[in-house]
């Protein structure tokens, strides 16, 4: 909620300040006024206090928080209206490639961290996306299909980069070695199976062994 809507005295402007507080969640998936109870909130949003301090911010653009410090400012005058949002570098930029699929953040944030696991790691959470019902996983097989744009079913370091793009993040340094360790097989591109193993994200992996655990357990 807006600031000058809590005095009760507003205008269509409290919008952009939503849409403000919107793409903050997507960006990062926190909102960007927080407290321990409702009143602590509501001082924070009067304040208008937020900051870019959660890990995920740190590979966001700085035209997407420009766009966001834009947007939540308290002097509703100051604030970007919705025509001048549309003309922001970052919106100008972006929009006319953008997908209508979902392209999640935090699961680009994933992509990232499954680096990091060892090769035999990554080989077994590759053999335990296969297991996981397609019911469950929606959201990230849509999101596949927004990053293959050439529909050939895997997607090469530039559809994966462009994805980076879209939500506003920077592309990881070295990003092709971090593909190439995703391709465990070394097809130089990554298919479905391995996409889902470098995106979960963890309870998946989790709720999925508790079911192996109590099948092997039923025998």
């Amino acid at each position: 909620v807006a600031p000058e809507v809590l005095s009760s005295k507003y205008t269509n402007t409290c919008d952009m300040w939503s849409i403000g507080v919107i793409a903050y969640i997507l960006l990062c998936g926190s909102p960007p006024f927080y407290g321990e109870n409702e009143m602590e909130i509501i001082r924070r949003v009067r304040r208008g206090s937020f900051e870019f301090d959660l890990p995920a911010w740190t590979t966001v653009s700085t035209e997407a928080k420009d766009l966001i410090e834009k947007l939540l400012v308290l002097d509703p005058s100051r604030r970007l209206t919705a025509e001048q949002a549309l003309h922001h570098p970052w919106i100008d930029s972006l929009a006319p490639g953008a997908s209508v699929k979902t392209i999640s953040p935090g699961a680009l944030v994933n992509l990232n961290n499954f680096n990091k696991q060892n090769k035999l790691k990554r080989m077994a959470l590759t053999v335990i996306a296969r297991q996981i019902p397609e019911d469950s996983i929606e959201e990230l097989r849509q999101m596949f299909s927004a990053l293959d744009k050439n529909g050939d079913g895997t997607l090469t370091v530039e559809e994966i980069s462009k994805g980076f793009e879209l939500v506003g993040m920077d592309v990881p340094d070295h990003f092709s070695e971090y593909v190439a360790n995703i391709d465990v097989g070394g097809s130089g591109v990554v298919d479905y199976s391995k996409f889902l193993a470098a995106t979960l994200d963890k309870k998946h992996y989790i709720q999925e062994a508790v079911c192996w655990y109590r099948g092997l357990g039923s025998h």
